[in-house]
């Protein structure tokens, strides 16, 4: 990226390069804006050279930057406000914090204050805490119910000096405040262009709906047992006789032969024969 420090000196640097913190600058797709932000340094020989090797670092070919630096500054300016080359600025020496309690915390966003690593953000917070303003701020965000919702001392440390164990309950305010601000817990906000007055916030974090787990398939109805036949009913009627009577012989011959063997059945079937 390319850097400009206290001094509006320019150059081109990486991340880890970066000794203390920095705010990104925001050109909104506007070479015009990003050439104001340079003033007249643009044509100064080592932001030339800074130019060239972020284009370079980009991909891009350098034009003659030391014969015909203007080509140079086109290409390097139009990069800066498409997004392809970042620019940033150091925050000066002498920073005022201050906590707003009506307004105390904010989404993320990348006009914050950053911090290239851990051992940066200790000796940042070591001198932001000099101040007793400065103290007081902390302390009042520390203070406030959004700390209560979050874990505000930071984990032992191992030999390495890694995080790592159950909280440190023995953490000074300098490391309390340094591992929120390296967790992006909290964070510092420029207040103006000239980046000395700070506003201290609690970093909301977006938190995503839990998902319900889907319900488990229920199991399919297991078939109800056929109903087992009933029991054929039972036979009350006598056993058939080995012989018949003559009146049962005749009323089975009768039967079979169709004749009338009684006297209503006689007389109908007189009446169906005349008919």
């Amino acid at each position: 990226m390319l850097l400009i420090d206290q001094h509006r000196r320019v150059r081109s640097v990486t991340d880890r390069e970066i000794r203390a913190p920095f705010v990104r600058e925001r050109l909104w797709d506007d070479p015009a804006r990003a050439r104001a932000l340079f003033g007249d340094r643009v044509t100064d020989a080592g932001c030339l050279q800074a130019l060239a090797e972020e284009v370079t670092r980009c991909g891009g070919t350098v034009p003659s930057s030391l014969t015909c630096p203007d080509a140079l500054i086109d290409v390097a300016l139009r990069a800066m406000a498409y997004g392809t080359i970042v620019v940033a600025s150091l925050l000066p020496d002498a920073m005022a914090v201050a906590f707003d309690e009506d307004r105390p915390f904010e989404w993320y966003e990348p006009s914050m204050v950053r911090f290239a690593g851990p051992v940066i953000v200790e000796s940042v917070a070591s001198r932001l805490l000099n101040t007793p303003r400065n103290r007081q701020a902390f302390e009042a965000a520390l203070e406030h119910t959004l700390a209560q919702r979050r874990p505000t001392m930071p984990p032992m440390r191992d030999a390495a000096g890694n995080f790592s164990g159950p909280l440190d309950r023995s953490a000074t305010l300098e490391s309390r405040i340094a591992w929120l601000l390296a967790t992006r817990n909290l964070a510092l906000i420029p207040r103006d262009l000239s980046r000395q007055r700070l506003r201290l916030v609690w970093i909301e974090q977006l938190l995503l709906p839990a998902v319900a787990p889907a319900p488990s398939p229920s199991p399919a109805p297991s078939p109800s047992p056929s109903p087992s036949p009933s029991p054929a009913p039972a036979n009350d009627l006598p056993d058939q006789p080995d012989s018949l009577s003559p009146q049962a012989e005749a009323l089975i011959e009768a039967a079979e032969s169709g004749a009338p063997f009684c006297e209503e059945c006689a007389r109908r079937a007189a009446e169906l024969a005349n008919a």
